[in-house]
């Protein structure tokens, strides 16, 4: 059935869907793979039993779609995420999981965020509630290490984000489209200096590191 877990309990699939499996591990690990079977995480007897829920080939907007989170954060035992091969290659997309702040582990395999330098940094920085990843610990050294990185990444994204709703409130206010087009240039420099800057200091901060 795809499952390596003991115990493993089938859920079953829906008529016509081949790509999507459900799978209880050992009575405390619900397995999903494919987007179908996200339907499973609305079965009201499964919020007091399980602890981890593992995504598996399962694109992460769907993982981080509002209505799956407000499922997830009924599971009052839920304590560790898992992703697998999800597609996921940012860290703004990362961090819409740190609505569930019941979670203490996450687990983060086969994703190109993982190859990114700063990954461990960003995520000790951002979910401070977690105490470990990929089965590391979140020590106060890395947290101490990831605040030098993206404390200044918080302080300079203001100007990046009011670049783009100054260009929202241009367009309701009816300016003209060559006003428009000249600040929508005027917001590409403001964001293109901001992730340069952040770039500079994350490396420079990674150097000083090794």
């Amino acid at each position: 059935m795809g499952s390596s877990g003991i115990n493993a309990e089938y859920m079953g699939e829906k008529p016509g869907d081949t790509g999507f499996l459900a799978v209880i591990e050992n009575g405390s690990t619900l397995h999903l793979f494919g987007v179908s079977a996200l339907d499973y995480l609305t079965m009201a007897e499964y919020r007091t039993s399980i602890v981890e829920v593992v995504f598996e080939c399962i694109r992460f907007e769907h993982v981080v779609y509002p209505p799956v989170l407000a499922e997830l954060k009924k599971y009052s035992l839920l304590n560790s995420i898992v992703l697998v091969n999800n597609g996921l290659s940012s860290f703004v997309l990362l961090s819409k999981l740190e609505p569930l702040g019941q979670v203490r582990k996450l687990s983060v395999r086969q994703n190109t965020v993982c190859s990114l330098v700063t990954f461990e940094a960003f995520v000790a920085y951002r979910f401070q509630h977690l105490t470990e990843l990929n089965g590391r610990t979140m020590t106060k050294e890395l947290r101490a290490i990831a605040k030098e990185q993206f404390e200044r990444f918080d302080r300079a994204l203001p100007a990046a984000t009011l670049a783009n709703k100054r260009h929202l409130c241009y367009k309701k206010l009816g300016y003209s489209k060559a006003a428009i087009k000249a600040f929508a240039k005027e917001c590409e420099v403001v964001s293109h200096q901001f992730c340069k800057r952040i770039k500079s200091e994350s490396e420079s901060c990674y150097e000083r590191r090794k």
